[in-house]
C-alpha cells in the first residue's frame, strides 16, 4: 500500500511541475492573470465534464423517475376527489418514487462529485501551493496577489482570489446562458444582406 500511495504522490508531483512549467509564461505577466486563467479553465472544463460524463446508472434512474413522477402528477389529475387523488400519489410515492429519487439524488451527487467538485479541489489544493505567501513573495515581492488600501491593506491570497474569479465567471457564464442572443441574429442577417 505505501508502494501505491509513493506512486500516487509522484504523479501528483508531476503534474504540478507540468503545470508551474506550463503557466510560467502567464506567471511572468502577474500571478493573479494565472489564477483567473485557472478559473476560466476550470469552470469551462466542469462544464464539459459535467455534460459528457454521466453514468448509464444515472440516465436510467433520471428517466425511472421522470416517468414514476408522472405517473403520480397523472393520479392527481386523473380523479375527481382530490382526498382519492392525494391517496393515490401517496401509495406511488410509498412503493416506487421515493426510492427512485433517492438513488437517483446519490447517483447524481457522485457524478457531480467526480465531474465539478474534485477537479475544482484539485486546482485550489495546487493554487494554494503555488500560489503560497513565500512563492508570491519570490514572483511578485509581496506576500499576497492584491492588497486593498481602502481595507486597511487587505490582503488577498491566491486561493481567495481563485475562489473569487470561480464565483464571477460561474455567475457571468449562467447569466450569458439566460440572455437572449436572438437581436445579434436579426442584426447579423441585415448586415449580410
Amino acid at each position: 500500500m505505501d508502494a501505491l500511495w509513493m506512486k500516487i504522490v509522484q504523479l501528483i508531483m508531476l503534474v504540478e511541475s507540468g503545470l508551474d512549467l506550463l503557466l510560467q509564461p502567464v506567471n511572468a505577466i502577474h500571478p493573479g492573470l494565472t489564477i483567473a486563467l485557472l478559473a476560466v479553465c476550470t469552470v469551462m472544463a466542469t462544464s464539459e465534464f459535467k455534460k459528457r460524463f454521466k453514468t448509464k446508472r444515472y440516465l436510467r434512474l433520471e428517466k425511472e423517475f421522470q416517468h414514476w413522477y408522472a405517473v403520480r402528477q397523472q393520479a392527481l389529475e386523473a380523479s375527481d376527489d382530490p382526498s382519492k387523488g392525494r391517496e393515490m400519489a401517496k401509495n406511488i410515492d410509498q412503493s416506487t418514487l421515493n426510492k427512485v429519487y433517492y438513488d437517483y439524488f446519490f447517483e447524481g451527487l457522485m457524478n457531480n462529485l467526480l465531474t465539478t467538485y474534485i477537479p475544482v479541489l484539485c486546482l485550489a489544493a495546487y493554487i494554494n501551493q503555488a500560489f503560497k505567501p513565500e512563492a508570491l513573495q519570490q514572483m511578485i515581492g509581496q506576500p499576497a496577489i492584491l492588497s486593498l488600501p481602502w481595507q486597511n491593506g487587505t490582503e488577498i491570497s491566491g486561493l481567495a482570489m481563485f475562489v473569487f474569479c470561480l464565483a464571477i465567471v460561474w455567475l457571468a457564464k449562467t447569466l450569458l446562458k439566460k440572455v437572449p442572443f436572438r437581436f445579434m441574429t436579426k442584426d447579423l442577417q441585415e448586415t449580410a444582406s
